[in-house]
């Protein structure tokens, strides 16, 4: 039996991540494909980049790291694609991986948490991969809301 503080540390992980995945589309369901390529300026990043980024996050930090899967993110792609991504195909493939990592939250036990694992930033344990990659998919969450609030 886990303990009541792994039990709510799963639980918030996951609702903070569903929160954020809603917040993102909720701020996508309106905008036009170029809307979602629009940079700023030539050297910021689109809504769409961000949206390739958060997947490949997730995809590296919970599916490779913490899960085993092969670790297929390609990172500079993220930010150096200029369009040719519909919309609807980066939500999808954005919605699926933040259900694959709340499924992986839902179930993480105590022991999986206190684990030390190799990541592209060093040897973290479990819980600071979990809590690193929530925390930023909140930060991008928040970059997209700035975005369509401050452009669109």
């Amino acid at each position: 039996m886990e303990s009541k503080i792994t039990a709510l540390f799963q639980m918030h992980s996951e609702k903070k991540l569903r929160a954020m995945m809603a917040l993102v589309e909720r701020c996508c369901d309106g905008l036009s494909e170029e809307q979602v390529w629009a940079r700023a300026r030539p050297e910021a990043n689109a809504i769409g980049n961000l949206l390739l980024h958060l997947e490949g996050n997730l995809g590296q930090f919970v599916g490779h790291c913490l899960q085993g899967q092969p670790d297929v993110r390609e990172r500079p792609t993220e930010f150096a694609t200029v369009g040719g991504v519909e919309k609807t195909a980066m939500l999808e493939a954005l919605r699926a991986r933040v259900e694959q990592a709340c499924a992986y939250f839902a179930g993480v036990s105590e022991e999986a948490l206190l684990r030390t694992v190799k990541t592209i930033n060093g040897e973290m344990t479990g819980l600071e991969v979990v809590y690193t990659v929530v925390g930023h998919f909140q930060q991008h969450t928040g970059q997209v809301l700035h975005m369509v609030k401050a452009e669109f």
